[in-house]
């Protein structure tokens, strides 16, 4: 399974949160470890984006 599919694939089945805790866990999908971590932390990077956005928005 490539990185973005593995991304897609928790953003699909668990919350941010569950993202943030397990992507370390990739290798149970057969992920490598330095995969997972890079797709988390764009995963908290994007979601860290969308709540800066929201707040900017609200200003």
């Amino acid at each position: 399974m490539e990185p973005e599919n593995f991304l897609n694939y928790l953003s699909k089945q668990y919350n941010f949160q569950y993202c943030c805790n397990h992507g370390k866990e990739a290798h149970k999908f057969g992920i490598k470890t330095s995969d997972a971590k890079r797709v988390t932390d764009n995963l908290r990077k994007r979601e860290r984006e969308k709540i800066e956005n929201e707040e900017r928005f609200r200003r």
